[in-house]
């Protein structure tokens, strides 16, 4: 969303804009015992930079990025868990 660089009054009208209007819904979410690769498709489907993570009652508990995605492919990677 953002605009050409040096577009300022393009950039405050973006920034105006309610948050309805850029929002997903329903938010996507995983739960703390969902798998990588479970996980690892949620963003490759959605292409959000991160998702929710949400208990049984559906309260949000944490926020997983991408980027830890690959840490712990990179970290510890069981090769069995991608192939």
């Amino acid at each position: 969303l953002l605009p050409e660089p040096g577009a300022v009054q393009q950039a405050i009208a973006l920034a105006r804009r309610p948050v309805a209007e850029v929002m997903i819904s329903p938010v996507p979410t995983v739960s703390p015992d969902t798998d990588l690769r479970r996980v690892a498709r949620a963003f490759l489907d959605t292409g959000l930079p991160g998702l929710p993570v949400t208990d049984e009652a559906g309260h949000c508990t944490g926020f997983i990025p991408r980027t830890d995605i690959l840490r712990a492919m990179v970290a510890d990677p069981p090769l069995d868990l991608w192939s």
